[in-house]
């Protein structure tokens, strides 16, 4: 794995409240303003940090607060009516349409981006994994753009499409292709996850049974942290703290879900589970929600699985609701979810949220291999208009695999659900020449509007193995 490069000054300035009160339940009572003392920390480094050891200060520093906003209450989705049916259209909600493409940097060594893929690993002594379906991602800065995967690597661009240099790369490259085998040692340094925040990108590599977490500005192209990691799913709250997502859905007594933490390992605060516990572990299970996690405005925005809301992470002690979930008597328990029957529940299955819209997909019984092919698992779509506050359903119900959302914005490309992306006000997709090709044989391509069908064909055409397009909505 290349070194990330050193650093430089970063300074950084966060405001996270302190609050009383360690409740036995879930409650979200109105509060208009912590009265918890402020606390003001002020970081600066002189040259990159790099730590061999993490040793936080004993104790937690602040007390969970859930909290709902009076000016502002949650929207309360009720899932478990059929509401008022209604056609979705982008083109309600965006009018133009911008294209940039993006060049593989790696390109000349015949290496690219990834549509589709499928990739093997071999562990040494220990087995192997395989993937498919697997693509290269894209995200957005305060300025730039970030493309790429765990094996070829993550590279920034500016906003035109040039590049401009490498963030995280392994040393050694497999062959590219639409198949990639590849072994893993107790030599290779792997890049586990990567994830962005504005500008900041943080990226957990692992080498034999060692984690690292480095943390790194796009700005001033320099890490401006790197330290051993233990814990579970990690996001950036801002820059100088991040969350630990460690939900254990088999416990039996009641444990914290998440951990929030100063980038250097204090732990800032703890969020308990209010989910209910199982009564036993009985044999081999499906988990069919795994919970939803996003930035909104810049703000980290959180679904525990199974938990009914969504919640905007306003300090690393706080959440505040933004929407609940109502499947009423219908919604699943986490033991019925794991271990029962599920053919009458209604569980979660996709959300993207603008600032414009949020669309919803739920399912009644789960959603697996077995139970699309006995059409035991039936698929809901519904959009929730934020001008209008106001819940409609979509008339779709085949496989969210299938949803192309209607669009008939001037010169776009269809859009498929899944692979939908939100930054800003902008609504946001790629696509490699993988991507396009699965379009033109999609069963629904026929039924598109001429133009687009025509769009896709020349976009297609014009495209090299290793490049990505990306198309936003403004």
């Amino acid at each position: 794995m290349k070194v990330y490069k050193k650093i430089s000054v970063l300074i950084l300035t966060v405001l996270c409240a302190g609050c009383g009160g360690n409740a036995k339940k879930q409650t979200l009572d109105p509060v208009e303003e912590s009265d918890a003392e402020k606390f003001t920390a002020t970081v600066k480094y002189e040259t990159e940090v790099v730590m061999d050891t993490v040793i936080p200060n004993p104790g937690i520093r602040y007390n969970e607060v859930r909290k709902i906003n009076s000016s502002a209450p949650p929207v309360k989705l009720n899932l478990a009516q059929r509401p008022e049916e209604k056609e979705f259209n982008l083109a309600d909600y965006y009018s133009k349409v911008k294209y940039v493409k993006l060049k593989h940097p790696f390109a000349e060594q015949k290496k690219g981006f990834l549509g589709n893929a499928q990739c093997e690993i071999s562990y040494e002594e220990r087995g192997g994994t395989f993937i498919s379906g697997m693509n290269s991602d894209i995200y957005f800065t305060a300025g730039n753009m970030i493309a790429g995967d765990f094996i070829f690597g993550y590279h920034c661009y500016d906003r035109e499409g040039n590049f401009i240099y490498t963030i995280a790369v392994m040393e050694e490259l497999p062959e590219y292709g639409n198949k990639i085998s590849m072994q893993e040692t107790s030599e290779t340094k792997m890049i586990h996850n990567f994830s962005v925040f504005d500008d900041n990108c943080m990226i957990l590599t692992v080498q034999g049974r060692k984690a690292r977490l480095d943390l790194h500005n796009v700005t001033s192209k320099k890490t401006y942290l790197s330290r051993p990691y233990r814990g579970g799913r990690a996001m950036f709250i801002n820059p100088e703290s991040y969350i630990s997502y460690q939900y254990n859905v088999l416990a039996r007594e009641p444990a914290p879900f998440m951990y929030s933490f100063e980038i250097k390992g204090d732990t800032l605060c703890r969020f308990m589970n209010y989910n209910s516990l199982v009564e036993s572990v009985q044999r081999a299970y499906p988990n069919p929600d795994r919970g939803k996690f996003y930035y909104y405005n810049n703000i980290l925005t959180i679904r525990q699985a199974y938990n009914d809301t969504i919640y905007r992470m306003t300090s690393p002690n706080e959440l505040t609701a933004a929407y609940v979930f109502d499947f009423g008597e219908r919604k699943a328990d986490v033991n019925t979810a794991l271990f029962g029957d599920k053919s009458d529940k209604l569980i979660p299955n996709g959300w993207i949220e603008t600032d414009k819209f949020a669309v919803i997909i739920h399912t009644e019984n789960y959603d697996c291999p077995a139970n699309r092919n006995n059409h035991s698992v039936k698929f809901f779509y519904s959009y929730y208009d934020k001008n209008e506050n106001k819940l409609y359903r979509i008339p779709f119900d085949n496989f969210p695999d299938d949803f192309i959302l209607s669009n008939e914005i001037d010169e776009s490309l269809p859009i498929l659900f899944n692979e939908m992306q939100v930054y800003g006000k902008n609504l946001y997709t790629r696509y490699t020449k993988a991507h396009l090709e699965m379009m033109l044989k999609h069963k629904s391509f026929s039924s598109l509007p001429v133009a687009q069908q025509e769009k896709t064909r020349s976009m297609y055409e014009d495209m090299d193995e290793s490049e990505m397009l990306i198309m936003i909505l403004e």
